[in-house]
């Protein structure tokens, strides 16, 4: 497949009407554009009076909410990590508040632990600065992320009706629940071949007859250690002790009990952490697609693989500052959410890949973070390498118009529990897969970026495998590019075939959004400048600029939801192109109007 005719954005999605050349669109280094994402939460809060929150538990912590503050004193005394439970007080007096915690503290778990992993020969991404942290995080706003802990019967309803609109807040969500997306199995009716470990055999997703597989033997002719790369884990733990693993393993966290002892008490996480980096060829059970990659255990899953996503955050928060290279999160919940966002950019801006699974629900309802744009949404494919409907359990891969790639997830052996190993299925043990192959990728070529690497996932992925009525030739809604090929991944980064990454891209904010959306750009030079809203058909929304010419330096566009007729745009997914010169950037926003 020819690669990298040009370089492409994360979450580039169906714009097949526009046309499918924006992938390849030529880019020249003449005019360098950099395109930024800055948070605008000029939307106010997140939930307004024709969303109401759902009872019960499975959506959201009983006693908890999030709340983002203004810029005001208070803000300061929350970035000076100096204020008290009297902010339930200082917010609203009637509202019963036991506890306020920073969200995202500046010295939280990752800098005790960071020395103790930088003496590992990690290739950790470079280390900040206390001050550069704490920049980061202001320019992502995570410095203003305050977990609120609620007492006396308060309820989550009430505290957001009471917060919702006051000066002091300009967001205030649940603590919404996500869970991880296998589901352990007992069928072993899924054979395999074998040339390695003596579990190898079972191991029918990395090389079969049929070619259903990822090309794992082949790859690893080229690359089949990445023992220097720290991959996240982001799950229910790790099995600590495991033989296949514990020669892998960094120091983690567990956010569910806040300690340093990320023990797996469900088996779900190890087995996402052997899929990517099980020592192979040690005459013990499985091979992983990376071998011996370093593997950093943060629990934010419990022990029935349910997690709040202020456990994710903070687990995003964490992996960003130790300055690991991948984190994968097998998990994801139905609810958007404004403080995941933000962790999920503030660790994607740090230079990380971000592999999350799509969920099982074999539907187009979209789940996050999977629906973020810096993340690598990855579905599930099965032994006929058809996207997996049904899995082994029932119910089927998710889809949508924001899924990069596939890959097999249905039935997949690895580590488990107390030096074991069992099969789970699902889309959880698909994104592992991509995480390993990332790794072996940053082995080979620690230069590259996340985006260079989403590129070279996508374009090498091999389409047109699965039913003719699902996956159709180039992007579509199923398979996303195409089934992860190893091969083709690594071959490319071996040979150096790897176009520069001449702009950096994050997607504009907020999204999604019901009020302005900022593009925030860097031109090296002057150019005409062409900023175009499409729907998800390829017709043309708006036009926010055309051929303006604009000098060199930053520049800010916005967007306020209006349309060609001059009417607010309904609720949606839409797609926007921003041209520069002979630079173009693509990707999605989300209106919920």
């Amino acid at each position: 497949m020819a690669l990298l005719h040009g370089t492409a954005v994360p979450k580039l999605r169906a714009m097949h009407s526009i046309g499918s050349h924006l992938l390849t669109f030529p880019l020249k280094a003449r005019t360098a554009l950099l395109l930024y994402t800055l948070l605008s939460f000029s939307s106010g809060s997140v939930l307004s009076q024709d969303q109401p929150v759902t009872t019960g538990l499975q959506d959201y912590a009983p006693g908890r909410v999030v709340v983002h503050l203004g810029p005001s004193p208070l803000a300061a005394r929350v970035q000076q990590e100096q204020f008290t439970s009297e902010l339930g007080e200082t917010i609203a007096s009637q509202l019963a508040v036991a506890s306020a915690r920073p969200l995202f503290p500046l010295n939280g778990p990752a800098v005790v632990q960071l020395q103790r992993i930088r003496s590992s020969n990690a290739l950790l991404l470079p280390a900040e600065s206390e001050d550069a942290i704490r920049i980061r995080r202001s320019r992502f706003g995570l410095d203003r992320w305050i977990v609120l802990e609620l007492a006396g019967g308060e309820t989550v309803t009430g505290a957001i009706n009471r917060l919702r609109g006051h000066l002091l807040v300009e967001i205030v969500e649940p603590d919404y629940r996500g869970r991880g997306a296998g589901v352990r199995t007992t069928d072993n009716s899924l054979p395999g071949f074998t040339p390695n470990d003596p579990r190898f055999s079972d191991q029918w997703y990395l090389d079969n007859i049929d070619d259903a597989d990822i090309d794992m033997p082949e790859a690893w002719d080229i690359q089949r250690s990445a023992s220097a790369v720290p991959v996240a884990v982001l799950d229910t733990g790790a099995d600590l002790d495991h033989p296949d693993l514990a020669a892998a393993l960094l120091p983690g966290w567990d956010f569910v009990n806040d300690d340093s002892n990320p023990e797996d008490d469900e088996g779900h996480g190890s087995n996402v952490a052997g899929l990517i980096g099980a020592t192979g060829g040690n005459g013990l059970g499985i091979a992983g697609v990376a071998f011996e990659t370093l593997i950093v255990p943060v629990k934010v899953l419990d022990q029935n693989q349910f997690g709040y996503y202020s456990w994710w955050a903070s687990g995003f928060y964490y992996a960003a500052n130790l300055g690991v290279r991948v984190i994968n999160l097998s998990a994801g919940g139905e609810n958007h959410s404004e403080a995941l966002n933000a962790a999920v950019l503030y660790a994607y801006d740090r230079g990380i890949v971000i592999c999350v699974a799509m969920m099982n629900e074999n539907s187009d309802v979209p789940y996050y973070p999977a629906a973020y744009s810096e993340t690598v949404a990855v579905g599930a494919t099965d032994r006929q390498d058809q996207r997996a409907d049904p899995f082994t359990w029932g119910k089927g891969s998710s889809y949508g118009d924001h899924i990069d790639l596939v890959a097999p997830g249905n039935g997949l052996i690895s580590t488990f529990l107390n030096g074991s190993y069992a099969r789970y299925a699902g889309t959880s043990q698909s994104a592992p897969l991509v995480s390993g192959v990332a790794a072996l990728m940053i082995q080979i070529d620690v230069t590259l970026t996340p985006r260079e690497i989403v590129t070279i996932l996508q374009q090498t992925a091999d389409d047109q495998v699965g039913r003719p009525a699902e996956d159709i030739a180039g992007f579509d809604i199923y398979h996303g590019y195409g089934r992860l090929n190893a091969l083709s991944a690594l071959t490319v980064v071996s040979t150096g075939t790897v176009t520069p990454d001449v702009f950096a891209s994050y997607l504009p904010r907020p999204n999604p959004s019901s009020g302005p959306v900022r593009f925030v750009y860097d031109l090296m030079e002057p150019a005409a400048v062409t900023l175009r809203i499409f729907d998800v058909r390829g017709r043309l929304v708006a036009t926010v600029l055309e051929g303006v010419s604009r000098s060199a330096g930053r520049h800010v566009e916005t967007w306020f939801g209006i349309s060609l007729d001059g009417n607010q745009v309904p609720s949606g997914v839409y797609l926007y192109e921003l041209v520069a010169g002979y630079n173009r950037a693509t990707g999605k926003l989300i209106r919920l109007n």
